[in-house]
């Protein structure tokens, strides 16, 4: 189906479909499925367009919709605050910045506070916040997945359990939970990390750099995709594959030097970095031993976060759609909602290559 009109394609299509409301009262309502081959739209549009009807359709004394849960569909959970890590917090802000933008355009509510684990907290206390972000009203609950250890990842996992057990649904925002080849057993909307380091990569190719290094950390499905999209591009262009890792459990200062110590004893001429702050240390690092950057080391990384743009030198990296992956994700529970017992879905979210200083001096930042 294709928009003629200034009103959103699934708006057009519940408009449209809306007639049929008195005669699905008796034959039940039809599946996304259905919908969405019957207009040739994607499942997400037709299932925004079914949610649509069905808030037109709810009864004026409020109850609640068979599945529903007695929740608004218009308030959600969002849980972001899982990891101790040294780059957490930045990568919490982006994020939470993504749901806020949300909440501003399109009126839905955002709790970013009822539902957290940064202290700590035993399973009880777990399924205690869980309730009472349903008994405020949320619909489903969104989460930012642990990477740092695999404690951390545990408690993701009694996050869940007590959402499944309070009845309501999840979708994981950025990575699947922690392990590298691990199944995917939720919905999960995550940025495009293939196509970020083979961007990355091949931008360093075409500048002429011939021993790019890739730095890769903790155990997630992001990295390590992230780590393929650079793989696919520097073994395709005919180049040596060099993989840094960064040391689990190390201070940052620990962290940054080291990298450098593998990136000079490598003689990498280019380090593509897992995370911009990362980036950052290691251009810090290597500017502290006298390595030049970018002529003799030119240093990217992911996410297009304030501290790249904080310095002389401007950081090279992959833009993470933050306020997309949240519109998205919303989406992607809506559908959810529809068919609670369809297979998990995964949503890739292309980002943007963002070319600075830092790899090439001609840039404008």
């Amino acid at each position: 189906m294709t928009s003629s009109g200034t009103a959103p394609v699934y708006a057009q299509i519940a408009e449209s479909l809306r007639p049929r409301l008195a005669g699905w009262a008796e034959s039940g309502w039809p599946t996304v499925r259905v919908v969405a081959n019957e207009f040739k739209v994607s499942v997400v549009t037709a299932s925004r367009a079914l949610q649509a009807l069905k808030d037109h359709a709810r009864e004026p004394e409020g109850e609640a919709e068979p599945g529903g849960g007695g929740a608004d569909p218009q308030r959600w959970a969002v849980c972001l605050h899982v990891s101790p890590g040294p780059y957490q917090h930045a990568a919490y802000q982006v994020t939470a910045a993504g749901f806020r933008d949300l909440a501003h355009r399109s009126g839905c509510g955002i709790d970013l506070d009822t539902v957290r684990l940064g202290d700590e907290p035993d399973a009880a206390t777990i399924r205690g916040r869980v309730r009472a972000a349903r008994d405020a009203g949320a619909g489903g609950l969104f989460l930012l997945p642990s990477r740092v250890s695999d404690a951390a990842a545990r408690r993701d996992e009694q996050l869940l359990a007590a959402a499944a057990a309070e009845g309501l649904p999840v979708v994981l925002v950025e990575r699947n939970l922690r392990g590298a080849t691990r199944p995917l057993a939720h919905d999960l909307v995550c940025f495009h990390d293939f196509g970020g380091g083979a961007a990355l990569a091949r931008h360093l190719i075409d500048l002429g750099r011939k021993r790019i290094a890739f730095v890769a950390a903790s155990d997630t499905c992001s990295h390590v995709e992230r780590l393929g999209g650079y793989l696919a591009a520097v073994v395709g262009a005919g180049l040596p594959p060099l993989v840094v890792h960064q040391p689990e459990g190390a201070t940052p200062r620990q962290a940054y030097t080291a990298v450098a110590d593998q990136l000079v004893a490598a003689g990498a001429d280019a380090a593509i970095c897992y995370h911009d702050h990362a980036a950052v240390g290691v251009v810090m690092e290597l500017l502290r031993r006298g390595v030049p950057v970018p002529t003799g080391v030119a240093v990217a990384g992911f996410y297009n976060m304030p501290i790249g743009e904080s310095f002389s030198i401007g950081l090279t990296t992959y833009a993470f759609p933050a306020a997309t992956v949240a519109e998205r994700a919303v989406d992607l529970m809506r559908l959810r909602l529809a068919n609670p017992a369809a297979p998990p879905v995964k949503l890739v979210v292309p980002g943007a290559l963002v070319v600075r200083d830092s790899t090439d001096p001609s840039a404008v930042a």
